[in-house]
Protein backbone atom coordinates (compact mmCIF):
# COMPACT_ATOMS: atom_id res chain seq x y z
CA UNK A 1 0.00 0.00 0.00
CA UNK A 2 1.77 3.26 -0.75
CA UNK A 3 0.70 6.40 1.61
CA UNK A 4 0.67 9.73 1.21
CA UNK A 5 2.15 12.41 3.17
CA UNK A 6 0.65 15.94 3.26
CA UNK A 7 1.89 19.04 5.34
CA UNK A 8 -0.72 20.99 6.87
CA UNK A 9 -2.89 22.84 4.10
CA UNK A 10 -2.01 25.88 5.07
CA UNK A 11 1.68 24.96 4.56
CA UNK A 12 0.64 23.73 0.88
CA UNK A 13 3.16 25.65 -1.33
CA UNK A 14 5.05 27.52 1.31
CA UNK A 15 7.50 24.01 1.23
CA UNK A 16 8.07 24.56 -2.20
CA UNK A 17 9.29 27.98 -1.93
CA UNK A 18 11.69 26.76 1.11
CA UNK A 19 13.04 23.66 -0.86
CA UNK A 20 13.50 26.26 -3.72
CA UNK A 21 16.76 27.64 -1.16
CA UNK A 22 17.74 24.11 -1.17
CA UNK A 23 17.70 23.63 -4.99
CA UNK A 24 19.62 27.22 -5.31
CA UNK A 25 22.08 26.61 -2.80
CA UNK A 26 23.02 22.91 -4.06
CA UNK A 27 22.89 24.10 -7.77
CA UNK A 28 25.22 26.49 -6.92
CA UNK A 29 27.55 24.30 -4.64
CA UNK A 30 27.82 21.85 -7.81
CA UNK A 31 28.45 25.08 -9.73
CA UNK A 32 31.41 26.58 -7.84
CA UNK A 33 32.70 22.46 -7.17
CA UNK A 34 32.94 22.32 -10.86
CA UNK A 35 35.16 24.78 -11.36
CA UNK A 36 37.20 23.82 -8.99
CA UNK A 37 37.32 20.38 -10.82
CA UNK A 38 38.27 22.34 -13.81
CA UNK A 39 41.10 24.19 -12.71
CA UNK A 40 42.35 21.60 -10.01
CA UNK A 41 41.53 18.55 -12.19
CA UNK A 42 40.86 16.80 -8.86
CA UNK A 43 38.81 13.91 -8.95
CA UNK A 44 37.34 14.61 -5.83
CA UNK A 45 35.84 17.91 -6.84
CA UNK A 46 34.16 16.53 -9.76
CA UNK A 47 32.36 14.10 -7.26
CA UNK A 48 31.61 16.99 -4.87
CA UNK A 49 29.72 18.93 -7.84
CA UNK A 50 27.82 15.58 -8.97
CA UNK A 51 26.67 14.85 -5.28
CA UNK A 52 25.15 18.71 -5.06
CA UNK A 53 23.61 18.64 -8.62
CA UNK A 54 21.77 15.10 -7.41
CA UNK A 55 20.72 16.94 -4.59
CA UNK A 56 19.72 19.63 -6.39
CA UNK A 57 17.91 17.46 -8.95
CA UNK A 58 16.03 15.69 -5.90
CA UNK A 59 14.28 18.52 -4.42
CA UNK A 60 13.32 19.83 -7.83
CA UNK A 61 11.61 16.17 -8.47
CA UNK A 62 10.05 17.10 -4.60
CA UNK A 63 9.25 20.39 -5.64
CA UNK A 64 7.43 19.25 -8.47
CA UNK A 65 5.99 16.21 -7.08
CA UNK A 66 4.26 18.36 -4.24
CA UNK A 67 2.95 21.21 -6.23
CA UNK A 68 1.14 18.21 -8.64
CA UNK A 69 -0.73 16.82 -5.64
CA UNK A 70 -1.05 20.11 -3.65
CA UNK A 71 -2.99 21.48 -6.57
CA UNK A 72 -5.60 19.12 -8.21
CA UNK A 73 -6.43 21.78 -10.85
CA UNK A 74 -2.94 22.34 -11.99
CA UNK A 75 -2.52 18.54 -12.08
CA UNK A 76 -5.32 18.83 -14.24
CA UNK A 77 -4.02 21.64 -16.57
CA UNK A 78 -0.57 19.45 -17.29
CA UNK A 79 -2.33 16.59 -19.12
CA UNK A 80 -1.54 17.92 -22.76
CA UNK A 81 1.57 19.28 -22.01
CA UNK A 82 2.60 15.74 -20.73
CA UNK A 83 0.81 13.29 -23.09
CA UNK A 84 -0.55 11.53 -20.40
CA UNK A 85 -3.98 9.79 -19.94
CA UNK A 86 -6.04 11.89 -17.49
CA UNK A 87 -6.30 9.14 -15.36
CA UNK A 88 -2.79 8.58 -15.14
CA UNK A 89 -2.19 12.33 -13.66
CA UNK A 90 -5.23 12.00 -11.50
CA UNK A 91 -3.96 9.42 -9.28
CA UNK A 92 -2.65 11.03 -6.63
CA UNK A 93 -0.93 7.42 -5.06
CA UNK A 94 0.88 7.08 -8.82
CA UNK A 95 2.03 10.64 -8.60
CA UNK A 96 3.20 10.46 -4.45
CA UNK A 97 4.93 7.16 -5.64
CA UNK A 98 6.85 8.20 -8.60
CA UNK A 99 8.18 11.44 -7.54
CA UNK A 100 8.73 10.65 -4.09
CA UNK A 101 10.74 7.63 -5.37
CA UNK A 102 12.99 9.89 -7.04
CA UNK A 103 13.25 12.08 -4.68
CA UNK A 104 14.12 10.16 -2.09
CA UNK A 105 16.34 8.27 -4.66
CA UNK A 106 18.38 11.06 -5.86
CA UNK A 107 18.73 12.49 -2.35
CA UNK A 108 20.23 9.45 -0.55
CA UNK A 109 22.68 9.14 -3.77
CA UNK A 110 23.85 12.67 -3.33
CA UNK A 111 24.50 12.16 0.34
CA UNK A 112 25.94 8.68 -0.47
CA UNK A 113 28.31 10.83 -2.61
CA UNK A 114 29.59 13.32 -0.14
CA UNK A 115 29.85 10.42 2.06
CA UNK A 116 32.24 8.53 -0.14
CA UNK A 117 34.42 11.47 -1.11
CA UNK A 118 34.70 12.74 2.50
CA UNK A 119 35.13 9.28 3.63
CA UNK A 120 37.91 8.37 0.83
CA UNK A 121 36.73 4.95 0.00
CA UNK A 122 37.75 3.51 -2.75
CA UNK A 123 36.42 0.46 -2.77
CA UNK A 124 34.01 -0.34 -5.92
CA UNK A 125 32.35 -3.42 -4.63
CA UNK A 126 31.53 -1.24 -1.26
CA UNK A 127 29.77 1.38 -3.69
CA UNK A 128 28.01 -1.20 -5.59
CA UNK A 129 26.18 -2.54 -1.60
CA UNK A 130 25.18 1.29 -0.67
CA UNK A 131 23.70 1.50 -4.27
CA UNK A 132 21.51 -0.92 -3.96
CA UNK A 133 20.94 -0.05 -0.15
CA UNK A 134 19.46 3.12 -1.01
CA UNK A 135 17.66 1.64 -4.14
CA UNK A 136 15.74 -0.29 -1.62
CA UNK A 137 15.05 2.02 0.61
CA UNK A 138 14.05 4.85 -1.17
CA UNK A 139 11.85 1.94 -2.72
CA UNK A 140 10.47 0.40 0.62
CA UNK A 141 9.79 4.09 1.91
CA UNK A 142 7.21 5.43 0.25
CA UNK A 143 4.72 2.20 0.81
CA UNK A 144 3.04 1.16 4.14
CA UNK A 145 2.24 -2.41 5.54
CA UNK A 146 -0.68 -3.10 6.43
CA UNK A 147 -1.44 -5.92 9.07
CA UNK A 148 -4.56 -7.13 11.23
CA UNK A 149 -3.88 -4.84 13.92
CA UNK A 150 -2.43 -1.34 12.71
CA UNK A 151 -0.79 0.13 9.43
CA UNK A 152 3.18 0.56 9.83
CA UNK A 153 4.62 3.28 7.93
CA UNK A 154 7.97 2.70 6.33
CA UNK A 155 8.58 6.16 5.35
CA UNK A 156 10.94 6.53 8.59
CA UNK A 157 13.38 4.51 7.44
CA UNK A 158 14.28 7.40 4.52
CA UNK A 159 14.80 9.74 6.85
CA UNK A 160 16.92 7.42 9.29
CA UNK A 161 18.96 6.38 6.15
CA UNK A 162 19.78 10.47 4.99
CA UNK A 163 20.16 11.11 8.96
CA UNK A 164 22.92 8.18 8.98
CA UNK A 165 24.71 10.14 5.96
CA UNK A 166 24.25 13.34 7.74
CA UNK A 167 25.46 12.55 10.99
CA UNK A 168 28.53 11.42 9.11
CA UNK A 169 29.31 14.25 7.30
CA UNK A 170 28.31 16.61 10.16
CA UNK A 171 30.80 14.84 12.61
CA UNK A 172 33.19 15.09 9.21
CA UNK A 173 32.46 19.47 8.93
CA UNK A 174 33.34 19.11 13.26
CA UNK A 175 36.09 17.69 13.18
CA UNK A 176 37.54 19.80 10.47
CA UNK A 177 36.12 22.83 12.40
CA UNK A 178 38.47 21.77 15.16
CA UNK A 179 41.71 21.15 13.07
CA UNK A 180 41.56 24.57 11.39
CA UNK A 181 39.39 27.04 13.73
CA UNK A 182 37.55 29.09 10.25
CA UNK A 183 34.31 30.64 10.25
CA UNK A 184 34.00 28.66 7.20
CA UNK A 185 34.30 25.58 8.70
CA UNK A 186 32.11 26.00 11.16
CA UNK A 187 28.99 27.47 9.28
CA UNK A 188 29.16 24.00 6.76
CA UNK A 189 29.09 22.20 9.87
CA UNK A 190 26.64 23.89 11.64
CA UNK A 191 24.54 23.60 8.25
CA UNK A 192 25.16 19.74 7.92
CA UNK A 193 24.11 19.87 11.79
CA UNK A 194 20.81 21.25 10.74
CA UNK A 195 19.99 19.44 7.65
CA UNK A 196 20.65 16.13 10.08
CA UNK A 197 17.86 17.43 12.63
CA UNK A 198 15.33 18.27 10.03
CA UNK A 199 15.85 14.32 8.82
CA UNK A 200 15.80 13.35 12.41
CA UNK A 201 12.04 15.49 13.27
CA UNK A 202 10.95 14.25 9.90
CA UNK A 203 10.64 10.70 11.41
CA UNK A 204 7.56 11.82 13.47
CA UNK A 205 5.36 14.09 10.81
CA UNK A 206 2.66 12.05 11.54
CA UNK A 207 1.94 12.66 15.14
CA UNK A 208 0.88 15.96 14.44
CA UNK A 209 1.41 17.19 10.95
CA UNK A 210 2.76 20.59 12.29
CA UNK A 211 6.19 18.81 12.88
CA UNK A 212 6.40 18.89 8.96
CA UNK A 213 6.31 22.93 9.46
CA UNK A 214 9.42 22.62 12.08
CA UNK A 215 11.67 19.96 10.10
CA UNK A 216 10.72 22.41 6.80
CA UNK A 217 11.88 24.90 8.67
CA UNK A 218 14.94 23.35 10.10
CA UNK A 219 15.97 22.10 6.45
CA UNK A 220 15.42 25.71 4.82
CA UNK A 221 18.12 27.31 7.67
CA UNK A 222 20.73 24.77 6.89
CA UNK A 223 20.48 25.07 3.43
CA UNK A 224 20.18 28.82 3.94
CA UNK A 225 23.30 28.72 5.53
CA UNK A 226 25.25 26.52 2.89
CA UNK A 227 24.03 29.22 0.67
CA UNK A 228 25.64 32.16 2.78
CA UNK A 229 29.04 29.76 2.32
CA UNK A 230 28.99 29.75 -1.28
CA UNK A 231 28.62 33.72 -1.23
CA UNK A 232 31.57 34.46 1.60
CA UNK A 233 33.38 31.73 -0.77
CA UNK A 234 32.88 33.14 -3.79
CA UNK A 235 33.57 36.64 -2.40
CA UNK A 236 36.80 35.72 -1.43
CA UNK A 237 37.85 35.11 -5.09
Amino acid sequence: MVNILFSPRWFWGIDALFESVAILATALLAFYAYKLYKFTKKSSHKYFSLSFLTLSLAFLAKVITNILLYFPSLRKNTIDFLLLKYYILSNTNLIYAAGNLVYRFMMLLGLLGIFWVIGKAREKNKLLILLYFISAVSFVSIFAAATSYFILELYPIFHITAALFLAYISYFYYDNFIKKRKNTTLGIFLSFLLIFLSQIIFIFVLVDLRIYVIAELLQLAGYFLLLYEYYTLTRKK
